[in-house]
């Protein structure tokens, strides 16, 4: 009897856990093939289970950022929450809870002073 499973980079294609209902992702990756392959580790359909658990986290940049003058800093800390945006929507648009997990990632982020750039990736995938 197996209650967890930890791998690093070893979950991404071959691996067949139709039984697992909880995934825990503490890494992105910069592929959507790759992320929706673990993704599909955790919801593939089986009869034992009616539904699945996924956290995904998501990185947020440090303040401090060493070695960036403060434009330079702000260009590529932007990139960084974009493609961690569109990762994320993808994922938050095939949930069942899709507008709730939407509505608490805005919430977030315009908090952190990062709202304009999720209204941007949001225009861009309804284009």
């Amino acid at each position: 009897h197996l209650d967890a499973l930890v791998a690093m980079q070893r979950l991404d294609e071959g691996v067949d856990l139709p039984r697992a209902s909880c995934g825990v992702f503490l890494a992105s990756s910069g592929s959507l093939r790759e992320h929706i392959q673990r993704r599909g580790r955790i919801l593939r359909l089986h009869h034992d289970k009616s539904h699945a658990l996924v956290v995904d986290f998501l990185c947020l940049p440090h303040e401090a950022v060493a070695g960036y003058s403060s434009s330079a800093r702000a260009a590529v800390e932007r990139g960084i929450i974009r493609r961690e945006l569109q990762r994320l929507y993808h994922f938050s648009s095939a949930a069942i809870n899709e507008v709730r997990v939407q509505n608490e990632i805005t919430s977030l982020l315009q908090t952190q002073g990062w709202g304009d750039v999720w209204s941007e990736v949001l225009d861009d995938v309804k284009r």
